[in-house]
């Protein structure tokens, strides 16, 4: 289920991984739905599974 979006993929990856090691969900999996470039953030989706 999409959990939060974020503006950069070290964000979404750090976030993921943080609440899986809380035990908040079992994994994650993070879906640039596009990139972040030299002018302006990009759009990453944080999609978690719940235990």
């Amino acid at each position: 289920m999409l959990y939060k979006s974020y503006t950069h993929g070290d964000a979404c990856a750090s976030s993921g991984y943080a609440g899986q090691q809380a035990g908040q969900w079992d994994y994650y999996y993070c879906d640039t739905v596009y990139p972040a470039s030299w002018d302006g953030p990009g759009d990453y989706d944080l999609y978690v599974h719940y235990v």
